[in-house]
């Protein structure tokens, strides 16, 4: 099912860079590079980086992600019990005796990535129908890439490929780890982008910020509402339709209803 689903997204994005400029071929092994170039493999019910793990409660299953130290430190919250310094064995057998439902609820009230598998259904992996291409400010269109880590960054790759002008903006206080990560998949996912690196808690910076989104026919996000709004670009989300700008928003549970929900790659697949 996966393997149809990328295989008509692939047909789809080779269709549509080859308007913007370039026919750009999708491999699907693009999927599989993070996990070659870094090291992961397999494990079942565990993730490949081990942060996040299927566990059953009392009527199914629940994926939770800890991948920061803080996470651990709110598992007596979310649990509410004590546990001072709780193990994923001690969290197995807490989860056991409680609603499924409700440990997701909680989650999301404290801030933690938790999801019930088939939130998002299979048809979610398939393109909707056709796309209408609009027409750029000028000849190359300039791509502003905010996104971090994989999907966004990927997004924004191909827009590179097609011959799109890429920026991508990186955070001083919090750089996309990737490059830290691996090299050489940094080099694979943003090796085409000019990348600029601000500190968003300078005015002068983040003025630098709103002109270069002034100049961008198309915005790669992977920010929640919340986080957008914390470096004064929500109002440019809200406007971008009047001003014939294109917003591509890759988060874990979407824009609308449920999006102040946090989500990572390993709890949302």
């Amino acid at each position: 099912m996966i393997d149809a689903a990328v295989a008509r997204l692939s047909q789809s994005i080779a269709h549509w860079s080859a308007a913007i400029g370039r026919r750009v071929a999708i491999d699907a092994d693009i999927l599989d590079s993070r996990a070659r170039l870094q090291g992961f493999a397999p494990q079942g019910q565990v993730s490949a980086n081990s942060s996040c793990r299927l566990l059953v409660a009392r009527d199914g299953w629940v994926a939770l992600n800890l991948p920061r130290a803080e996470d651990w430190e709110l598992m007596s919250a979310w649990l509410r019990c004590d546990l001072p310094r709780p193990g994923w064995d001690d969290i197995a057998a807490v989860i056991a005796d409680q609603p499924a439902g409700e440990l997701v609820s909680r989650a999301a009230l404290l801030g933690l990535a938790a999801a019930l598998p088939g939130e998002a259904g299979a048809g979610a992996l398939a393109p909707k129908g056709d796309v209408e291409i609009g027409r750029a400010r000028c000849s190359t269109p300039v791509v502003l890439d905010l996104s971090a880590l994989w999907a966004g960054p990927l997004a924004a790759s191909i827009f590179a490929q097609a011959g799109a002008e890429v920026v991508k903006v990186e955070s001083a206080q919090r750089p996309d780890p990737t490059a830290r990560r691996s090299a050489d998949f940094d080099a694979l996912l943003n090796g085409m982008k000019r990348r600029v690196t601000l500190d968003f808690g300078d005015p002068a910076q983040r003025a630098r910020l709103h002109k270069l989104l002034d100049e961008a026919d198309i915005v790669i996000t992977s920010a929640r509402p919340r986080g957008l709004a914390s470096i004064g670009l929500l109002p440019a989300l809200r406007q971008s339709r009047a001003c014939g700008r294109l917003w591509i928003a890759i988060t874990a549970h979407g824009m609308g209803r449920g999006a102040g929900r946090i989500g990572f790659g390993d709890d949302c697949a």
